[in-house]
């Protein structure tokens, strides 16, 4: 039990490490800076700004990476604290871009690698080599990361936690919460989640609590940092834990229907494209409806900060 734990932190510490590494190399090779193409125009449209947000956190492979640029940006009144908010809320659906991209069966692959590597050793495509080299180290982390599991069936306390899962969502949410605000990073979550999924652990609708669980997570580095950041910047924290909060509430009462939904839509009968679908399309739709009743949602969250932290 013990071995398999330590390989797994090993494997989840190369996953986290190269994800960063893959985030900065991305990063890097854009053709624009971050925080000129967030802001655009003075009079940008919620949807404009949210979209760019969505965008720019699914191509960079980081939603912490662009958070922190919005509330810089908001602190530096360069960007309103409903710019910002709505910014937040297109990260939401941008990270889900993590889940769809490791769920792929990469390792099929592999064998295309090798010419890749070459390709971009060239002169004119050297620059996007160390983007490659780093998503091919996640993936080999993502491998690494399923293998202690296939050992774990006969371990008591494990087994009696995971059909804790099975059985309860609530129990999902809260574990899925808990692990993503430890490791400060949902992306590690969703990596967790899918290792699981594809070692037939646990089942979709297990997985699905455990994500939704994660969405929560990723408010506590916003409940940590409320205490360093002007107002406004807490009214965007306030907004965004009522998004998840009010979003996972809701996807707990109607979680059967939506593992059903999720299976019928997914061509795939592979659980990782299963848990990865899952997740975005929660995100989207809570977005959507967020996103449709904007104004309405901001002035509750302005109450609502003016109340906490009068």
């Amino acid at each position: 039990m013990l071995a398999n734990t330590l390989k797994f932190i090993i494997a989840l510490i190369l996953f986290l490490v190269s994800l960063n590494l893959f985030s900065k190399s991305c990063r890097k090779v854009l053709p624009y800076d971050l925080e000129t193409k967030l802001v655009g125009k003075r009079k940008s449209s919620i949807l404009r700004i949210s979209l760019t947000a969505m965008i720019l956190t699914a191509v960079l492979q980081s939603s912490s990476l662009v958070v922190v640029v919005i509330f810089s940006l908001v602190q530096g009144n360069i960007l309103s604290e409903k710019n910002g908010l709505a910014a937040v809320l297109g990260t939401e659906v941008g990270t889900t871009a993590t889940g769809q991209i490791i769920s792929i069966p990469w390792l099929k692959l592999y064998p295309l690698l090798l010419p890749l590597l070459l390709l971009f050793s060239l002169p004119r495509f050297r620059k996007y080599l160390p983007s490659i080299v780093f998503f091919a180290l996640i993936i080999f982390a993502l491998k690494l990361m399923t293998i202690p599991f296939s050992n774990l069936h006969n371990a008591s306390t494990y087994h009696r936690l995971i059909a804790l899962v099975n059985q309860s969502s609530l129990v999902g949410v809260v574990i899925g919460a808990t692990f993503t605000a430890l490791v400060q990073s949902s992306s590690a979550l969703t990596a967790l989640t899918i290792s699981l999924g594809r070692a037939q652990i646990i089942n979709l609708k297990s997985a699905i609590a455990l994500v939704l669980g994660g969405n929560i997570g990723t408010c506590i580095t916003g409940l940590v940092a409320a205490s360093t950041v002007t107002k406004k910047a807490r009214g965007i924290i306030v907004g965004q834990i009522l998004f998840n909060i009010i979003g996972v509430a809701l996807a707990l009462i109607f979680i059967d229907p939506f593992t059903e939904l999720i299976q019928k839509i997914t061509v795939s009968t592979l659980i990782e494209r299963q848990i990865a679908n899952a997740h975005t399309i929660f995100n989207l739709i809570s977005y959507l409806c967020v996103i449709l009743v904007f104004n309405p949602f901001y002035s509750l969250t302005k109450k609502i900060n003016k109340k906490i932290y009068h």
